[in-house]
């Protein structure tokens, strides 16, 4: 305060002073500008860094797509090249195809017109021909129906002679049959015999004893038997054939022996009851398997009883 009242005693002082305030102002302002102008410079500067950055990725995205315009534009036009060699190249073998088959129709029509002409004798005597091969076929369809009709025949004989020498066998559905009639008589003793070198006999003796045991009878194994014939006798042998079956004195073994007779003779076997009583003392039923009936048995007797 007191400098400043100094400047201000004369107007020439005062001038002075204020060319000495001035001066020492005129540094500091400078400073401040010059530090401004620096600032601004370097912002600047990052500007147009950034600005130059800017430029090339863009210059070379533009490149790019310039580039791929020009390549695309290449291939559309050799495409179009192509195309067209193409569509004249069709268009040219279209025509030549419609040449071809103009001129094989009428080959066709020609050919087709010599065709009828010949064909037309051809057919008359196609229908001589055909006359003489029906008159043929009939008298060769009455030859086959004779022939079908023999051997149908010779194969029905066949058939029954087959069955007139078959053995003696019980199948498995006639078995379950067989023992659910004989089930009633479980417990029920029984003994089955068949003569020695007899094998058909055996083996239907096997299948009656099979039969009985599912039955839940009590079951000798069959056994063979054999019979001696004196001699010089002169009077005729009488030979047994089918089932001879016999039991003893006892009620249950009696109707035991019955329903296994009753129930063979269903299945179209030969079976007759014994009249001679097994003097055992024990209930016993026996099944003798004689020689083979002659005739058909089982299943193509009763066959042949029906017709």
């Amino acid at each position: 305060m007191p400098s400043q009242r100094k400047c201000l005693d004369t107007p020439a002082r005062a001038e002075r002073a204020l060319r000495y305030c001035l001066l020492r102002s005129l540094p500091v302002k400078n400073a401040h500008q010059r530090m401004s102008t620096h600032v601004d410079s370097r912002t600047e500067n990052m500007n147009i860094s950034t600005l130059n950055q800017r430029v090339e990725d863009l210059e070379g995205s533009v490149n790019f797509w310039n580039d791929l315009y020009i390549w695309l534009l290449a291939f559309t036009t050799l495409l179009a090249a192509v195309l067209f060699v193409t569509q004249y190249v069709a268009g040219k073998r279209g025509r030549q195809l419609a040449t071809a088959q103009k001129e094989l129709l009428e080959a066709k029509d020609k050919q087709l017109s010599l065709d009828l002409k010949s064909k037309d004798v051809g057919i008359e005597e196609a229908k001589k021909d055909a006359a003489t091969a029906s008159s043929r076929a009939e008298d060769l369809k009455k030859q086959n129906l004779e022939t079908e009709k023999k051997l149908e025949q010779e194969r029905l004989s066949r058939i029954e002679l087959e069955e007139r020498v078959a053995f003696r066998r019980i199948v498995p559905k006639e078995r379950t049959e067989l023992a659910s009639r004989l089930k009633s008589f479980a417990g029920q003793t029984v003994g089955l015999w068949f003569n020695v070198g007899d094998h058909e006999g055996a083996i239907f003796a096997s299948d009656i004893a099979s039969a009985l045991e599912v039955a839940k009878w009590n079951v000798y194994a069959p056994a063979s038997i054999s019979r001696l014939i004196p001699s010089g006798s002169r009077s005729p042998t009488v030979v047994e054939t089918g089932v001879i079956v016999a039991s003893t004195g006892h009620g249950e073994s009696i109707k035991a022996a019955d329903a296994i007779v009753r129930k063979l003779l269903e299945l179209g076997f030969d079976a007759r009851k014994s009249s001679t009583i097994d003097k055992r003392l024990n209930p016993f039923v026996l099944v003798n398997v004689e020689a083979r009936p002659i005739g058909s048995q089982g299943e193509a007797k009763l066959r042949k009883q029906k017709k």
